[in-house]
């Protein structure tokens, strides 16, 4: 699979895929910049986001599992089309353990590095999710690497009746330590609270800090977030994505997760962009597209 996809797809200095953790495909990207993202083809995964200036920017977890029905944890789990467990199916949707297949490949004239992958009501084999979520859609996900890493989103109802669904690029940034983290552009905004059974709140924090298990839903939040980490800060840009989620488990809710280390807590982030309150609704026939951008300063 490996070779075959290299010769339709690989691109001589600029992309390759590569035999991944747990057997499982993925592709390296190259930017003439010295940038480099990994993406495996399983749930459409970037597990890797490196800088010549700054090294690893995004969290992955040593433990984390890949394959077998369960998300890679790290980098940027796509969640697809539900949100935690916001319905009736699986946590987080179906789309971050789905194998994806690849569209195209290309450089852009600017230098861009650009993969695409899709998949589709045709890629879900699972008899159980497909009698909980009957549609027939399309989603492509591109993935755009320069000194930036940019991230597109295109749905497709392919379907005559209307669907809806919820969406979040569930982003975990590598940090030096969680003590040094601020999350900025949050204040004002209304939340609901998932370590409090959703109860609803008003954020007053200029900066968002860390000293326990955080775990918010901010609703309508601005198209850029910033998170300020000692010597650096990653700017999220965000396009029709209003909802962003920000996640730190903590001590106790990070051991006993088992495919993260105890003090993981200590080294990672989430800032989430999503669309999850309220969910999307497509008519038949209808395209819904966003997107996130990553860059760091």
């Amino acid at each position: 699979m490996v070779s075959e996809l290299n010769m339709k797809f690989g691109i001589s200095e600029a992309l390759t895929f590569q035999s991944g953790a747990g057997g499982l495909v993925k592709a390296l990207l190259r930017h003439v910049s010295g940038a480099e993202a990994e993406v495996y083809l399983y749930g459409a995964h970037v597990t890797a986001w490196r800088s010549p200036a700054q090294g690893e920017l995004l969290f992955l977890s040593n433990k984390a599992v890949y394959g077998g029905g369960k998300a890679i944890r790290g980098g940027i789990p796509v969640i697809f089309p539900q949100f935690s467990g916001l319905g009736n199916l699986p946590t987080h949707g179906f789309a971050r353990t789905a194998l994806w297949k690849v569209d195209s490949s290309h450089v852009q004239e600017n230098g861009d590095v650009v993969l695409k992958l899709y998949v589709s009501d045709q890629e879900i084999s699972q008899s159980s999710v497909k009698e909980l979520w009957p549609h027939r859609f399309r989603f492509t996900y591109s993935v755009v690497l320069s000194e930036r890493l940019r991230t597109d989103i295109e749905i497709l109802n392919q379907g005559t009746q209307p669907l809806s669904f919820q969406l979040a690029l569930h982003t975990y940034f590598n940090v030096s330590a969680i003590e040094n983290v601020a999350v900025k552009g949050l204040k004002g905004l209304k939340y609901l609270d998932n370590v409090k059974n959703r109860e609803e709140g008003l954020n007053e924090e200029s900066d968002v800090k860390f000293s326990g298990e955080y775990d918010r839903i901010f609703l309508q939040a601005p198209d850029r977030l910033e998170i300020s980490d000692k010597t650096r800060t990653f700017v999220i840009d965000r396009r029709n994505m209003p909802d962003a989620v920000v996640w730190n488990p903590w001590i106790e809710k990070c051991k006993s997760l088992t495919d993260m280390e105890p003090a993981d807590y200590k080294r990672m982030v989430c800032v989430e962009s999503g669309n999850i309150v309220p969910s999307v609704s497509l008519g038949g026939g209808e395209t819904f597209s966003c997107s996130q951008t990553l860059s760091v300063k």
